[in-house]
């Protein structure tokens, strides 16, 4: 299902349940609760949450890590020249918010597509589909020349990350899911984190106040003028 004006949208198959965010930062003028998380994306397998939101931790208590768990890096989205998709001036404050929308969406084949000018004068389109027991996303960037790019993948603490000849294995004791990349830039570099202090990554908060490591794979390129990446989380 496709909620315009909420800026979400619901792609669900016997195998994959997949939420797509491409609307606005936050509510209202302030958006003082919203997430620098456009393009992102929460998926379940099997109704197991798989791909997950990093959550929120802290409000005032703790201004380092309420800046990480509301800024990009905590989510499933992508990240141009190592800054915010918006500008953190406050604890519920933001600065130039980034705007997002959705682009195209077929229902019945199950995908949508959505774009976002986070980072002019580059732009960045996600595409989204389910394909049976496979979640594919296709992701286009189109900035000036030399551009770092980081890409973000953070797993539910139940499941295990390795690197395997085919790709990256993920499996929590009962379901495997192999994810493969193709199509990143030759000069691409990945790193794999579960609670991480120094980078703050590898972490998820379930609930306020508390956190718990988890599986945070990083993917960072310098991209051309236009560069596609194809993403596919397959179940075997």
């Amino acid at each position: 299902r496709l909620y315009a004006e909420g800026g979400y949208t619901v792609l669900h198959s016997a195998c994959w349940q997949v939420l797509f965010d491409a609307g606005p930062l936050g509510l209202g003028s302030l958006a003082a609760h919203g997430h620098a998380d456009a393009l992102s994306i929460w998926a379940s397998l099997e109704e197991k949450p798989f791909l997950i939101d990093g959550g929120t931790y802290a409000y005032h208590e703790d201004p380092e890590w309420r800046d990480h768990f509301r800024g990009t890096p905590a989510h499933n989205t992508i990240c141009v020249g190592g800054r915010n998709q918006s500008e953190i001036l406050g604890p519920f404050l933001w600065g130039r918010k980034a705007q997002s929308e959705f682009t195209g969406h077929d229902l019945l084949g199950l995908l949508v597509q959505g774009a976002t000018n986070a980072y002019l004068p580059a732009r960045v389109w996600r595409q989204v589909q389910i394909e049976d027991e496979r979640l594919v996303i296709m992701d286009t960037i189109q900035s000036p020349a030399g551009l770092s790019v980081h890409w973000y993948w953070h797993f539910h603490p139940d499941w295990q990350v390795q690197r395997t000849d085919e790709g990256w294995r993920i499996r929590d004791g009962k379901h495997v899911c192999l994810l493969r990349v193709e199509e990143l830039p030759p000069n691409s570099g990945t790193w794999l984190y579960r609670g991480d202090e120094r980078t703050k990554l590898g972490w998820y908060s379930p609930r306020f106040g508390h956190k718990v490591p988890c599986f945070t794979l990083q993917l960072v390129a310098q991209v051309a003028t236009k560069s596609t990446v194809r993403w596919e989380f397959q179940r075997v």
